[in-house]
């Protein structure tokens, strides 16, 4: 599988992975941005910890789809660099981040390609999972 932008079809990473390698995805080398690299946690990041603000509110697809292929393919590893004191609840606080992620990833894409009502249907999820988010992982 290669995972691309959604803007241009640039590749995010360097080279294919299987789902026999996933278990690793988080060493693959990111070529697109800092926050990228951040959140695979490559280079000077190393296992920093994550500001879910930063993520979430960055308005960049491409990182949201970044952190939502991470969150899919190592949700206990990010959810312990997102949330290093392991309030109640982490866990599952990660993956509903990467389910917001992902959908307002496509949000944004169909507002840049004039699906408005389209993009409005997943901004709608996005309202629906943030309601639904502990205090600690809401931004």
């Amino acid at each position: 599988m290669r995972v691309q932008s959604l803007k241009s079809g640039d590749t995010f990473l360097k080279r294919n992975y299987d789902a026999n390698e996933c278990e690793n995805l988080m060493n693959i080398e990111v070529i697109k941005c800092h926050l990228c690299e951040k959140i695979l946690g490559h280079g000077n990041y190393g296992q920093s910890v994550l500001d879910v603000h930063q993520i979430m509110e960055c308005g960049d697809k491409d990182c949201l789809w970044v952190f939502w292929e991470s969150v899919h393919h190592h949700p206990l590893k990010l959810a312990r660099r997102l949330f290093p004191t392991h309030p109640r609840g982490y866990l599952t606080a990660t993956i509903d981040l990467g389910h917001y992620a992902s959908n307002k990833s496509v949000a944004i894409n169909e507002r840049l390609k004039g699906n408005i009502q389209t993009a409005m249907v997943y901004e709608t999820i996005c309202e629906n999972i943030y309601k639904i988010l502990p205090d600690y992982a809401r931004w």
